[in-house]
């Protein structure tokens, strides 16, 4: 498994927060496994409930580490919570993305060939009229 450390600390990922909890009780339940940098608790617009999930964002991997290995599966609030880690895979990479501009290009032409106008152009662009001289011919 391949841990990428977050802009300036490790991140985990809380699962199943009771939906009354307050970012001071989180930030105490988790205090306890080392110092917390930041913790993202989200609320729902419309409620003013908790989403059901936090981010905490701690300065060291051991702390982050030490906070999931006893959190996960805890009881809090009568609910079991799932800690892990926030992220644990790299960015998606498209398998062109590192080529040269015109190759990549023309890869995406070949990949949107299913797109095409009327008169087979890609992506729909319609090709110029003809010119009034060519119609009309004397």
């Amino acid at each position: 498994m391949c841990l990428f450390l977050a802009i300036e600390g490790w991140v985990i990922f809380v699962r199943n927060i009771h939906t009354e909890a307050h970012e001071d009780d989180v930030h105490e339940l988790f205090a306890e496994y080392g110092d917390i940098k930041n913790i993202n608790l989200n609320l729902e617009r419309r409620t003013g409930y908790v989403k059901g999930y936090a981010l905490i964002e701690y300065h060291s991997k051991d702390d982050a580490q030490k906070a999931i290995e006893e959190m996960h599966e805890k009881d809090f609030r009568d609910q079991q919570l799932s800690v892990d880690w926030a992220f644990v895979d790299g960015p998606i990479h498209n398998s062109y993305t590192n080529l040269v501009p015109s190759v990549a290009y023309e890869h995406s032409r070949k990949q949107n060939s299913g797109n095409r106008g009327k008169r087979g152009d890609y992506l729909g662009r319609r090709k110029r009229s003809p010119s009034p001289q060519g119609r009309n011919k004397r």
